[in-house]
């Protein structure tokens, strides 16, 4: 039983994982600081961050 779970875990080790590219995605535009749009339309809201809007003084700022 042990020697075939180490043929098992050696195979699946030494398998290639897939191409890199193939979870690619290119951003068409930035909408807000959290709003990012990508190519074909995907749009995500990234959570967990903050980010000024921009109506505050520093939101304007980081638009300039």
């Amino acid at each position: 039983m042990p020697r075939m779970f180490l043929i098992m875990l050696v195979t699946l080790l030494a398998t290639p994982a897939g191409p890199a590219a193939a979870n690619t995605l290119l951003v068409a535009e930035v909408h807000a600081g959290d709003l990012v749009e990508f190519e074909g339309g995907f749009t995500v809201h990234l959570s967990g961050i903050l980010v000024p809007g921009r109506t505050t003084q520093i939101g304007w700022k980081a638009l300039g």
